[in-house]
Formats: C-alpha cells, structure tokens, sequence
C-alpha cells in the first residue's frame, strides 16, 4: 500500500500532460513556449542530437503508439524534477540530452502525420521503436 501511495505522489509532483481529463488535482505540464523551445537535431545519417541549451527548454517524450496518451517510453527534457528519479517510469530513463544517455542512442527513421518514428539501439541493436512528436526536431541540411 506504502508502494501505490508513492506512485501518487510521484505523479502529483512531476505533473501530467494537458488533456488528461482524468488527472484530479495533480498538476498539469505547461506547453513549452515555441520561442523558448529547444530541438533535437537529425543528421544525414538518421543519428539524433540533442544537447542542453540554457536559454531554451525542451520535454521529448518517445511513446509507445503514436498517441501522447500511450505508455512514456523515454524523456529528453531540461527539467530535472523530470529527469531526476525518472518520475515518468519511463522504460528506458529519463535524459537531459542524448549525451547523458550513455549506451543508448536514437535514430530517426520515418515521419508519420505528427510524429516521427525513433529505432532505440544499444551497441548498434535495435530493441525498441517509440513516435516523438516531429515539433521537437529539425533536420540537418
């Protein structure tokens, strides 16, 4: 019972994302102003790049399904209360940017209506798919 109350309180202090008609009185996620808002990069080669600006922020979530509503598989964000402790159970962790993500690495490979589809590997294996919102990114050109 200890376990299901601090996954509550987990939620109450890390937030949900707007629209979660179901959140009570937990705290929503601001959006992220498009002017303050930091992207991850894509190279030619399909490699993303994410790195830590102070003047901008970002919230990249990866999703199971190409719903913001489905399960958070992992986050790229510059707020630690979302990154410290993985507040999100995120599958594969929370990062403030790809650099911190150690053995993983994301790679770009198809844009699908408003979302982009991300292979994860570890050590050049996939072993997961996630759909990222393609607002967050830009392409290299």
């Amino acid at each position: 019972m200890t376990n299901k109350r601090i996954e509550t309180l987990k939620k109450w202090i890390s937030g949900t994302e707007e629209g979660d008609v179901c959140s009570g009185s937990v705290k929503i996620i601001e959006d992220i102003d498009s002017q303050y808002m930091g992207k991850a990069y894509i190279k030619n080669d399909g490699s993303i790049l994410m790195t830590t600006n102070m003047k901008k922020d970002h919230r990249i979530f990866g999703y199971k399904k190409k719903d913001v509503y489905s399960t958070k598989m992992i986050l790229l964000s510059t707020f630690t209360s979302e990154v410290e402790n993985n507040p999100f159970n995120c599958t594969y962790g929370a990062f403030y940017d790809t650099n911190g993500m150690a053995d993983l690495k994301l790679k770009y490979l198809a844009t699908e209506d408003n979302f982009l589809r991300i292979e994860i590997n570890i050590e050049s294996k996939t072993i997961d798919e996630v759909y990222m919102l393609k607002k967050w990114f830009e392409f290299e050109k």
